[in-house]
């Protein structure tokens, strides 16, 4: 069984095999595995699950140079995960069935430790890996993409431009001067914005990934006032629930809740655009909601709508870079979530996403 631990792929995987090995072995009332990636707990398992009493224990033996703990009781023992003097995690087995051998327990147990931080060295690897592929290849189509908009849809505000400036140094149309000093004001604009979207989703993979706990309504409070001017000028109404706190990065969901209420007033023609944003606990997830009044969206277009550089106007004039609802699907993935939409023409959008509920690691 021990064997096997080097074919899996993802440290659950590993952990999973490890608990039938020690349930095995041992017969404990209680197995806990703790997770540590960069000195801070990312993620707790236990049989039975959500024991979560594992702090005292810990603490005695991080203030030690010793790989295990033995419990005052001696029914059971934590043990640390070490490989290549790097502390992957901690492994707590107690309540052993057979106190008696718990010296010989501990011996047998100091060994699977070794091949289990092995194993989860290199299953951490093979999922850094995986991801950069993932990205790589994200990256390739993006280029693609890029290479597009460059010479597609940079061009013509860049013509507008040229053209403009022409016109005006020539003094050739002195009446309507005024007029295209507008729309160079509104080309260079365009430009601009273009090139700030351009940038962020370039940019994007390369923030850091610490992530902190986040007020959701004084998020969304913040998005509010950014966007207060469109809202008034469209006299749009924007309301929600009580939202949650949750992990992630502040930066990133004010993106996400700014993309969806701007693309909620923008493509609507109604008098009074409307976003009503809900959420929900649906097991071990949260569950939000961002409803609006707008144009709709036809089903066709749904799976490419999440897409770089797409746009989808349903008759009305399309504008900006259609990059925004592509950096809500990867801040949402990068939450380990999912977004989806429903959608009825002329009647509005329900954009839905999806992110596991982080308890506090700290």
């Amino acid at each position: 069984m021990i064997k096997n631990l080097a074919q899996f792929t993802s440290e659950e995987k590993v952990i999973k095999k490890i608990f039938e090995i020690i349930s095995s072995l041992f017969s404990p009332k209680t197995i806990i595995y703790v997770s540590i990636t960069n000195n801070k707990m990312t993620a707790i398992k236990s049989i039975p699950p959500n024991i979560k009493n594992t702090e005292f224990a810990l603490k005695k033996l991080m203030s030690t140079e010793e790989n295990y703990y033995l419990f005052e009781k001696k029914k059971g023992f934590i043990i640390k995960i070490i490989h290549s003097k790097e502390l992957l995690g901690f492994i707590e087995i107690n309540e052993i069935e057979y106190p008696q051998y718990l010296n010989r327990y501990l011996n047998i147990a100091i060994v699977i430790s070794r091949i289990c931080g092995l194993s989860i060295s290199n299953a951490r690897i093979y999922q850094r890996l995986t991801k950069t592929l993932e990205e790589l290849k994200l990256s390739n189509k993006d280029l693609e993409q890029f290479a597009h908009i460059v010479s597609h849809d940079l061009k013509q505000p860049l013509t507008n431009l040229i053209m403009s400036l022409h016109i005006l140094k020539s003094n050739i149309i002195e009446d309507n001067n005024l007029m295209l000093e507008k729309r160079v004001e509104e080309s260079a604009f365009n430009l601009n914005s273009m090139i700030e979207k351009i940038l962020e989703l370039a940019t994007f993979g390369h923030r850091n990934e610490n992530l902190i706990k986040i007020d959701c309504n004084k998020v969304l409070k913040q998005v509010l006032e950014n966007l207060s001017s469109i809202i008034e000028r469209r006299n749009a109404i924007v309301t929600y629930t009580k939202l949650p706190e949750i992990y992630a990065n502040e930066i990133e969901i004010i993106q996400l809740f700014q993309n969806f209420i701007d693309n909620g007033i923008k493509y609507n023609k109604k008098k009074n655009p409307e976003i009503h944003i809900s959420v929900e606990k649906v097991g071990a997830d949260w569950s939000f909601s961002i409803k609006d009044n707008g144009i709709g969206i036809y089903s066709k277009d749904f799976n490419m709508i999440f897409e770089p550089f797409n746009r989808v106007g349903n008759g009305i004039k399309k504008s900006g870079t259609g990059i925004g609802l592509s950096i809500c699907k990867r801040i949402i993935e990068r939450l380990e979530g999912r977004l989806w939409l429903d959608s009825e023409i002329d009647k509005g959008s329900t954009f839905y996403f999806k992110i596991p509920i982080k308890e506090d690691l700290s």
